[in-house]
């Protein structure tokens, strides 16, 4: 399948968000990765930090983008993101609960953000 990126929004020839969320999830992953790698060094407000200015934006964009069109899966892989990001800012294990890591960061779940879609 032949893709085609213009303005920063990646289209396939079916017209699906596909590949764009792949695109997403992997520039999010290797930002993740390195929050991982370097977590031991920073406090965990500096971790917080570091996931509101290099990986919500991104989340956030795609929940404005395509988060109201019901696309479960789609949303369920930036759903797994962002849990990994709550647990790596709060140094829990990656088997540990996502929505008490959510919760004690304050922050929305992806599928219940229904505040960027005003009308």
């Amino acid at each position: 399948m032949s893709s085609y990126q213009y303005l920063g929004v990646i289209m396939n020839e079916n017209l699906t968000w596909s590949d764009h969320v792949e695109h997403l999830c992997t520039k999010v992953s290797e930002r993740l990765g390195l929050l991982r790698r370097i977590k031991c060094f920073l406090p965990r407000n500096i971790r917080e930090l570091f996931v509101k200015t290099t990986i919500i934006p991104l989340l956030d964009y795609a929940d404005v983008t395509w988060g109201d069109k019901n696309n479960v899966i789609l949303m369920n892989k930036i759903q797994v993101l962002q849990n990994t990001a709550a647990r790596i800012v709060l140094d829990k294990s990656m088997h540990s609960s996502a929505t008490e890591a959510l919760v004690q960061l304050g922050w929305e779940n992806m599928k219940r953000r229904s505040f960027h879609c005003m009308i």
